[in-house]
């Protein structure tokens, strides 16, 4: 937003509108196709995408054409949510039912803190390059190639049950392990 306003002129209000519309239809929409063909395919698809868009977006900013900023926006925020409109349910799904809460929250916490000081970085790269986002897009494939590193670590969680015994524990019954209702 600030690389629009201070080195583009245009109102960031814009763009932020544009990617509060396209996050209605998006988002549910990426969410329904990874309970379709699962969550890491939806992932590494958005991060793909992500990196390919990453020089082109700014060269759509650097038109300083509204029409082609809002293009921009959409694009990019549509390929954003293929993440984060599954990120939740995949998350939850890492985890064993007995830690589930304190996984995601951690999880969720600790990319919020790393991932907060995004748009510092990103404006004292631009500052540093006089202007030129350039070192924003190479910050932004390396931070998609990262997430490809780590989700070619992860299994996919689809099929992982929430039911308690959900095959990251132990299936006997143990005395640290209760018996619920669907065990019987």
């Amino acid at each position: 937003m600030t690389y629009i306003a201070n080195d583009i002129g245009l109102p960031g209000t814009v763009a932020v509108a544009v990617s509060a519309a396209v996050a209605l239809g998006t988002a549910p929409m990426f969410g329904k196709l990874a309970d379709r063909i699962g969550r890491l395919p939806v992932f590494l698809g958005g991060a793909l995408v992500g990196i390919g868009l990453a020089f082109p977006f700014f060269w759509l900013l650097d038109t300083r054409s509204t029409g082609l900023i809002i293009l921009g926006f959409g694009h990019v925020r549509g390929v954003e949510l293929a993440n984060y409109g599954v990120q939740s349910t995949f998350l939850a799904e890492l985890f064993p039912t007995r830690i589930r809460y304190t996984g995601t929250s951690f999880t969720h916490h600790a990319t919020s803190i790393i991932g907060g000081v995004a748009p510092m970085i990103a404006t004292a790269l631009v500052a540093g390059a006089g202007g030129e986002p350039w070192p924003v897009v190479v910050y932004l494939i390396a931070m998609g190639l990262m997430t490809i590193a780590v989700l070619t670590l992860t299994k996919e969680t689809r099929s992982v049950s929430l039911d308690g015994d959900d095959g990251h524990e132990a299936t006997e019954r143990t005395p640290e392990r209760p018996v619920v209702a669907q065990d019987t």
